[in-house]
């Protein structure tokens, strides 16, 4: 749960937030709680609560399919508008289709992208128990987002290069003055 929500929270807009373990009353006898979820932030005019997750994560570990499952189709039916299981011992991922009433893999090579992300997400990333990949999609989001420590380091970085440029293009001119000079006095000598 801890990587899905590391590496979504990096990536939704400021409208949005990421939530784990967030209680949902599908019906009046079921309270459970999606292990990660992404909502809008505030409280819907419309119903005077929090607003009802628009994408849902289940991370399967030891869950039955049928569970999964029945949790997919509780989840569709109280409007959540896209669901995935996170499948942690086959390192893959699935999304929920109501046409289907089914998982359906996502392809591990794809990007995963939604309106409430700042760039898409490769998918893979998602699975990935090393970090690594999931690194370098927080890092990439965070750049699309203008973090202003990323902002600052990359400024830093274009000030102190424009510097070491200058510092090499003027060694290399004096070099190349002094050899000319050289040349220059020793055909006139």
């Amino acid at each position: 749960q801890s990587l899905t929500n590391f590496l979504l929270a990096a990536h939704v807009l400021s409208a949005y937030v990421v939530a784990t373990e967030l209680l949902t009353r599908s019906a009046v006898e079921s309270d459970f709680a999606t292990d990660v979820c992404v909502r809008k932030r505030g409280i819907d005019p419309a119903t005077g609560a929090r607003y009802l997750e628009e994408l849902s994560f289940e991370i399967v570990n030891e869950q039955s399919m049928s569970d999964v499952t029945a949790k997919a189709k509780n989840l569709a039916r109280r409007g959540v508008r896209r669901i995935f299981a996170i499948f942690v011992k086959t390192d893959r991922i699935c999304e929920w289709s109501t046409t289907k009433q089914e998982f359906v893999a996502l392809d591990m090579a794809a990007m995963f992208d939604d309106h409430v992300f700042i760039r898409p997400i490769a998918v893979k990333a998602l699975v990935d128990s090393t970090l690594a990949e999931a690194e370098n999609e927080v890092a990439k989001a965070l750049i699309a987002k203008k973090n202003p420590e990323i902002v600052k380091f990359q400024r830093n970085a274009e000030k102190h290069g424009h510097k070491k440029g200058l510092d090499e293009g003027h060694k290399k001119g004096l070099d190349e003055g002094h050899k000319k000079g050289l040349g220059q006095g020793l055909r006139q000598a």
